[in-house]
């Protein structure tokens, strides 16, 4: 179907300042601003039916006014200036280019495992088999303190890696799940909303963050307008979001009970529909693999359960980045600024994603501040 690209405009304005010598009128210069706004728009027109492409960047502006006196326009023996809402500008039109964010990468199969409406809140099959292992992890923990305290200076930090190792990945999941389940009414309830939203005519639309990155810059501090004398600086700050929509749907059309609802949600919720996710999950080191692989996503985005399948797979990213003239010092003591000077440019994109076939994959992972704490612990371990 054919593309549209619309666009549209906003004109800016003027203002004044007159310029007095020894009491007589001279001159009066004009300011005209740039556009207010200038928008863009691309587009796919005859296809509702399914996701399309779409882009959009839009500038806009505004400006600080100044208005006031400044020195004595009307005296004889002395000159001055009149301002009338004078535009200030800053000293002319910045780079309005967005400052370089790092957003993360959208991995469809990751998109589709947090999606997945047979996703559980808590995995009791697996909770349950990972039972066995506290007795253990609260032995250690005696033990490691009793060591930690006696050998500190010897062995200090090969205890507490030990120590994190143990927490990360035994009982923090556990107390994780546990506070879950407690929880479990509000956990079963807002499943069956979202099974409700899948048996409805256009199937259930989930939203999953990606992403999101900002920085700021400041420029150094200096004149910004000559005429009259204002100092200050530009600050630029830009922001990035990227997120996810996919629709899924039930592969077969009848509709469900009330009771089959109220049962299919406790199923879900709590992970009765056994699958390879979960013997995948109580696979020793699998979590380090996917680290670096999408092999758990794969698995959990085919999670079994209710018969379902997925389409409308689209990736949004949105770049905000805005240039404010911060004014620091005005120096005619009867000139005022009312407003701030402030440039901003977006830009919004939607890009559908093609989900057929996904395939496992390597990955070189962002890795935070608690993966890297894990990490490190690995390797004072290792080289114990």
């Amino acid at each position: 179907m054919p593309s549209r690209n619309r666009s549209r405009s906003l004109a800016g304005f003027y203002g004044n300042y007159e310029r007095w010598l020894f009491g007589s009128y001279f001159l009066t210069s004009h300011r005209t601003t740039a556009p207010l706004l200038v928008e863009t728009c691309s587009d796919t027109v005859g296809q509702r039916d399914v996701s399309n492409p779409f882009y959009l960047t839009r500038t806009s502006r505004e400006y600080a006014l100044i208005n006031g006196e400044e020195g004595q326009p009307y005296n004889p023996n002395s000159t001055g200036y009149i301002y009338r809402n004078y535009p200030m500008n800053g000293g002319g039109e910045p780079n309005l280019d967005h400052l370089s964010v790092t957003l993360p990468s959208a991995d469809v199969a990751n998109i589709l495992a947090r999606s997945n409406p047979n996703r559980p809140s808590v995995s009791l099959p697996v909770f349950v088999a990972e039972l066995k292992d506290l007795p253990g992890l609260i032995r250690f923990v005696g033990r490691s303190t009793i060591q930690h305290a006696r050998n500190l200076v010897r062995d200090g930090k090969a205890t507490l890696a030990e120590a994190n190792v143990a927490y990360q990945f035994g009982m923090a999941p556990l107390y994780s799940d546990l506070a879950k389940m407690f929880d479990f009414s509000d956990l079963v309830e807002r499943k069956r909303n979202q099974l409700e939203r899948l048996h409805s005519k256009g199937g259930l639309k989930r939203r999953i963050t990606v992403g999101e990155a900002s920085a700021q810059h400041d420029n150094a501090p200096g004149l910004m307008e000559g005429t009259p004398e204002i100092h200050g600086f530009f600050r630029k700050k830009t922001t990035g979001r990227r997120w996810a929509t996919v629709r899924w749907r039930p592969v077969y059309t009848s509709i469900p009970s009330a009771s089959q609802l109220d049962r299919e949600a406790w199923m879900s919720t709590f992970g009765m529909h056994l699958s390879l996710a979960d013997f995948w999950e109580l696979l020793p080191w699998s979590w380090l693999i996917d680290y670096f692989t999408n092999i758990g996503d794969l698995l959990s985005a085919h999670r079994g359960g209710i018969p379902v399948e997925y389409s409308d797979v689209c990736v949004m990213t949105h770049m905000r980045t805005t240039m404010e003239c911060v004014v620091t010092r005005v120096v005619p003591r009867g000139v005022i600024v009312q407003g701030t000077t402030i440039r901003t440019v977006e830009s919004k994109a939607r890009a559908p994603v093609s989900s057929s076939i996904i395939l496992p994959s390597a990955k070189l992972p962002f890795l935070g501040a608690g993966q890297l704490s894990i990490l490190a612990s690995l390797s004072i371990l290792k080289t114990r």
